[in-house]
């Protein structure tokens, strides 16, 4: 709490008791310098884009849940397991389009595995073409995905990709690159 006494020995707006001069114009703030280019796109926000409608279709399926007043604990649960559900999917397409025509159907394999598959060979062409259409440069592999889920903090989450094809490197044979010792 500030008393007489300790306002005589601050500096600032409310302790200084001297006058400002008759002539005194405050500086004015700094300009910000001008950022002409757009913010790049990380490859996570790439990645919700590119998984949205199926993240759209896990929110549906939870607020039936909701709706059958499920509990909450049981809600929370459903809702780290549908979610991510819906970005391993996504994930999965995204690495397949990269590798590959095998990588692709063996991810139609492999999801078409998955209970209560209905519709997914529509899915995966939705999700190619989405790629095709909006990321056609893209070419960074997803290594690694992880998605914590806190009472307090709710869900976030973090992704590892790796560029296959760098620019300004040619695409070669991988024996050409490697050399192994006879």
């Amino acid at each position: 709490m500030s008393s007489p006494r300790s306002r005589n020995r601050t500096q600032g707006a409310f302790g200084n008791r001297r006058p400002r001069p008759l002539g005194y114009i405050p500086e004015s703030p700094r300009e910000l310098p001008v950022v002409s280019e757009e913010k790049q796109r990380t490859m996570a926000e790439n990645l919700v884009s590119f998984c949205s409608e199926l993240l759209e279709n896990a929110q549906m399926e939870i607020n039936k849940a909701r709706a059958n007043n499920l509990p909450n604990s049981e809600l929370r649960q459903l809702q780290h397991t549908l979610t991510k559900g819906a970005m391993n999917i996504g994930i999965s397409v995204w690495n397949a389009s990269i590798m590959g025509d095998k990588a692709i159907l063996n991810a139609r394999k492999v999801i078409g595995a998955l209970p209560q598959a209905q519709g997914v060979d529509e899915l995966i062409d939705e999700l190619l073409d989405k790629k095709a259409r909006l990321f056609p440069d893209e070419k960074y592999l997803i290594t690694n995905f992880l998605m914590p889920f806190s009472e307090r903090n709710g869900g976030s989450f973090t992704i590892s990709a790796v560029n296959v094809n760098p620019e300004g490197v040619q695409k070669a044979d991988l024996s050409d690159l490697v050399k192994v010792g006879g």
